[in-house]
């Protein structure tokens, strides 16, 4: 899910709900309240968008959405009605919690802050919020502390790698102790394959998020390389895949010169990679790419209903996924080689939230952007280079 700092273009993947019959008539969720996945299946649907932009986009794709996220600041209320929407047929909601007040990151948002307890009010109330809710729920904190742009960043404004671990389990126990179990805790580092200094212990965390964020003519990831790295570094862990893409790659994506050229190609590829896993519980399209504002005439080029060919590419393969009906294989490098298998967990997944399948890493996603967020001045404007999450998306 994204995150307050820095744009990104992501198809991704997650979420979850409470003792309700699950889309097809199969599964159901755990008396526990924890999100379980859909064996044979993969959620899907949108994020970074509006409730009513999210209705007509889900609409066009042909989709009832098992899987939608949505980003809020720690002042920010639950929206409770925006959760039962999105649970309403069987699907789970994926919530982004960052700690910036207006997109802006103060002293408050920072690692030590959180760990010393400077948040715990606004903690506590979201919290009791999401207990009271009592359905599943993903969530996801401290999103790519791994990259200078994010609010609360372990390599920028003070941070390093060794606050990460106490703020997150600081993060846990206000959680637990407000009886929040139906909450599964999603890691979103940007850089899921290659985050060993950042990582909090593997008990602690449910479920990893891939983000694949993608530039026009710039160099692709191809989805395949991405999810293995992700699943190696992360065994016996689910994967949440959020992507986004506008215009065209810059050279065909993969190993291969017959890979993909196209966004919808590219897509297409993502879902074949995905559905020949058995880790990946979700996958999200990311509708304004970085741009904060979905309204933004600079976003449109992000949004799968910029282009007709995508648009129906999505639809299929995301109702391919959905439907547990293998798509048609695509023709990239990622596509062709065989599918290493999933690496068994190595540490027992932590009682309460929901449980995932071995999730596959990313490869080195992006390179370090020098996106720096001011206190009075958040830098929003895509760069260049390929980035992760420079602005906070409200979709309120």
């Amino acid at each position: 899910m994204i995150s307050p700092g820095v744009a990104v273009l992501a198809v991704a993947v997650v979420l979850a709900v409470t003792v309700v019959a699950l889309p097809g008539g199969s599964g159901a969720y755990s008396a526990a309240g924890a999100p379980q996945t859909l064996p044979g299946r993969v959620r899907v649907g949108v994020s970074g968008a509006s409730a009513a932009r999210s209705a007509v986009l889900t609409r066009r794709l042909g989709l009832s959405p098992t899987l939608t996220g949505r980003t809020f600041e720690l002042s920010d209320t639950f929206n409770q009605q925006w959760a039962l929407t999105a649970e309403s047929r069987g699907g789970v909601p994926w919530i982004t919690l960052v700690l910036t007040h207006r997109g802006r990151a103060g002293l408050a948002a920072s690692l030590t802050a959180v760990s010393n307890g400077v948040d715990d009010g606004g903690l506590h109330r979201w919290a009791s919020a999401l207990a009271r809710f009592g359905r599943p729920v993903y969530l996801t904190m401290l999103p790519e502390v791994d990259r200078n742009f994010a609010a609360s960043s372990a390599v920028a404004r003070g941070g390093i790698p060794q606050d990460v671990r106490p703020a997150w389990q600081h993060l846990r126990r206000v959680f637990a102790a407000a009886g929040a179990s139906n909450v599964a805790w999603v890691w979103n580092p940007a850089d899921p394959g290659h985050d060993i200094a950042y990582a909090p212990p593997a008990a602690q965390v449910d479920d990893v998020a891939v983000t694949l964020f993608e530039y026009p003519h710039t160099s692709w990831v191809s989805p395949a390389a991405a999810l293995d790295a992700a699943a190696r570094r992360h065994p016996g862990k689910h994967l949440l895949v959020e992507v986004s893409a506008a215009g065209t790659p810059a050279a065909p994506v993969g190993r291969s010169r017959s890979g993909p050229r196209t966004r919808a190609a590219w897509i297409t590829a993502l879902a074949a990679d995905v559905s020949a896993r058995g880790d990946v519980a979700g996958v999200v399209y990311h509708d304004s790419g970085p741009y904060q504002d979905p309204t933004d005439p600079a976003a449109r080029p992000w949004a799968l209903t910029s282009d007709r060919v995508s648009l129906a590419a999505a639809g299929y393969e995301f109702r391919q996924l959905q439907s547990g009906r293998a798509p048609v294989p695509a023709a990239s490098a990622s596509a062709t080689r065989p599918r290493p298998p999933v690496p068994a967990a190595s540490t027992p997944p932590p009682s309460g939230p929901p449980t995932t399948v071995a999730k596959p890493a990313p490869t080195p996603l992006l390179t370090a952007v020098p996106v720096v967020m001011l206190d009075d001045a958040p830098t929003c404007a895509p760069l260049s280079t390929r980035q992760v999450s420079p602005c906070v998306v409200h979709a309120h």
